[in-house]
């Protein structure tokens, strides 16, 4: 019924930028005019068919996210690809070796870390051949169509990210993925990128992974 949640628990207005002389009142409580117009207020809605090109639902929810704080590309995969994929990258961001590399002792809050562990996985199963310069795209695809891996496939792809980054980190240490810019000036010291670089994420933990550890 009105002024209530699903569950019939009562709701009631929190703080109003404009009308805040409705703050704190129920439904029932505010005046005729305003429960009127919230009755007949028209709720649009866009609905997208199961078989809708996975492209064109990804761009359509990308601009209905339009609040206040805008999901990033990993955030709207975590919303769209729910699976076994997705739960493994959760998994991965926890790596103890991602972490030290990240210089972080948690996941990212906006899943940048994921974003990485995707980058790297679309391009092992894929291989650079089949790369055609459309990353998001990309990165979608390889979500959509294991997004229900089976148990074995999960291992598989767990078992390479781990192996390429524990190498990533005994061979770079905490340098790994970052850009050096060496001294202008013979005085001068170089140094070291505080973020990681995508780009040497891309190719280095790439290269690595044709790499047994030992190598």
């Amino acid at each position: 019924s009105c002024g209530q949640f699903p569950d019939g628990t009562g709701c009631r207005l929190g703080r109003l930028h404009v009308r805040d002389d409705l703050r704190g009142k129920g439904f029932r409580e505010l005046p005729r005019a305003d429960q009127n117009a919230l009755l007949n207020y028209t709720l649009r809605a866009i609905i997208l068919n199961k078989e809708s090109h996975p492209d064109l639902k990804f761009e359509v929810f990308e601009r209905l996210n339009c609040g206040s704080v805008q999901l990033k590309d990993a955030e709207l995969r975590n919303c769209m690809y729910r699976g076994a994929y997705n739960d493994m990258l959760a998994e991965l961001a926890v790596n103890e070796f991602l972490l030290k590399i990240r210089r972080a002792d948690r996941p990212h809050k906006r899943m940048e870390d994921r974003q990485l562990i995707l980058r790297f996985l679309a391009m092992k199963r894929n291989s650079h051949l089949n790369y055609r310069g459309a990353m998001k795209q990309f990165m979608n695809r390889e979500m959509e169509t294991h997004r229900h891996a089976a148990p074995a496939e999960i291992a598989g792809l767990t078992r390479q990210f781990e192996e390429a980054i524990t190498s990533a980190w005994h061979v770079f240490g905490a340098n790994a993925f970052r850009r050096w810019t060496p001294p202008l000036q013979p005085s001068d010291k170089g140094s070291w990128d505080s973020k990681l670089n995508v780009a040497l994420w891309d190719t280095l933990l790439y290269g690595l992974a044709f790499y047994e550890r030992r190598q």
